[in-house]
């Protein structure tokens, strides 16, 4: 079955509207024909199975058949702390971080990311959350993560409350994820942040304020990684650790 995003207001009762870029994508690029079955997500964790009554220009109606909340959503609160990367990097870590099961992503300013001005930055960011949308649907998660409007540093460290903060830094040597996320789970968290560094990782200055603020800096290894390539390795790590994978 095909799967279409609502807003929460598109159901009333047994009734679902479908509209917007999803009708587009319902109408013309997978042509779903009256009376066929889709499944339909709102973002509130259920999935619900609809049949198809009706399609024109401004609306699809459908008739809700059956609801079921799947087993797809990680326990824990996962929130990404990106420093922006050039170019379109972003794009591929929202999507796949997504993918991995995040429950928010913050792309924050640090010492070494390359600023952009406002505008293209606010461009970005509905792009970014159309790509998170388009991973939710891929992925059959059915809970929306948000990709919310940049935001330096110390701000997102001081707006920071959980169970769990973590920093990736390159000049960390002793702490592993693996070791931290192992303590962790045995306490269990329910909510974690973590937060990784754009091409140039972390100043030092940056890192005291972060382990000010309650952040434990850890390692991936011997090898430094792009900041693409440690978002999603680190995520993958947590994952696969606390049973989520």
């Amino acid at each position: 079955m095909h799967r279409f995003l609502i807003e929460p207001g598109w159901r009333t009762g047994d009734e679902i509207r479908i509209q917007g870029d999803e009708l587009k994508h319902l109408s013309q690029v997978l042509r779903v024909r009256v009376g066929d079955h889709i499944a339909v997500i709102d973002g509130s964790g259920e999935e619900h199975e609809a049949e198809l009554l009706s399609v024109d220009r401004q609306t699809a109606l459908a008739r809700r058949i059956s609801t079921s909340v799947p087993d797809v959503e990680a326990s824990s609160e996962i929130t990404l702390l990106q420093g922006i990367p050039k170019s379109d990097k972003m794009d591929l870590i929202v999507q796949k971080a997504v993918e991995l099961g995040v429950a928010r992503i913050v792309p924050i300013w640090t010492e070494h990311v390359v600023r952009r001005d406002a505008g293209d930055t606010a461009g970005k960011l509905e792009r970014w959350n159309r790509i998170a949308r388009e991973a939710v649907k891929q992925s059959r998660r059915t809970r929306i993560p948000e990709v919310l409007p940049p935001s330096s540093l110390q701000m997102a460290a001081s707006a920071w409350r959980g169970d769990l903060g973590v920093l990736l830094y390159e000049q960390e040597r002793k702490k592993d994820l693996k070791q931290l996320l192992k303590w962790y789970t045995m306490n269990r968290y329910h909510r974690l942040s973590i937060l990784v560094g754009p091409e140039g990782g972390i100043s030092p200055a940056e890192a005291e304020y972060l382990a000010m603020c309650g952040f434990e800096s850890v390692t991936l290894g011997n090898r430094i990684l792009r900041t693409e390539t440690a978002s999603l390795a680190a995520l993958a790590i947590i994952m696969h650790e606390t049973g989520e994978g």
